[in-house]
């Protein structure tokens, strides 16, 4: 295995690793934040703006799996479109413009979620 299919392959398993976090922290949340209005947990929200974190970080984090879905079908794309004359490579704009995109995302979806929880550890 040469360097470029070592790229190739790092890029793909770094995008499924960023699929699976995001939807593992949403379904995660989802699990202990009880949004019902009469059943209040530690987790539930209880102020507008810590409804809006909530709320804005699970669409980052569910655009990541969207955006990571885009980026394996980029990468698909140009392995499928290599020849001996034309090698490919995994640092095609058409890969790295998804994946920095992928990677801002579920940055930001993560940097929300903790901006959310440490309105909940000051909170009242």
């Amino acid at each position: 295995m040469d360097f470029v299919e070592k790229g190739f392959a790092q890029a793909s398993e770094t995008s499924k690793l960023l699929i699976t976090l995001s939807t593992a922290l949403v379904a995660f949340c989802a699990a202990l934040v009880n949004v019902k209005a009469g059943d209040a947990t530690l987790f539930s929200p209880s102020t507008l703006c810590e409804k809006w974190l909530l709320a804005l970080s699970w669409l980052a984090l569910l655009a990541t799996t969207g955006v990571g879905v885009w980026t394996q079908l980029a990468i698909t794309d140009v392995l499928s479109s290599g020849t001996e004359q034309n090698p490919v490579t995994p640092w095609a704009r058409k890969i790295i413009v998804p994946f920095q995109i992928q990677i801002l995302v579920f940055t930001a979806g993560v940097g929300l979620l903790v901006l959310y929880g440490i309105s909940k550890l000051f909170s009242e």
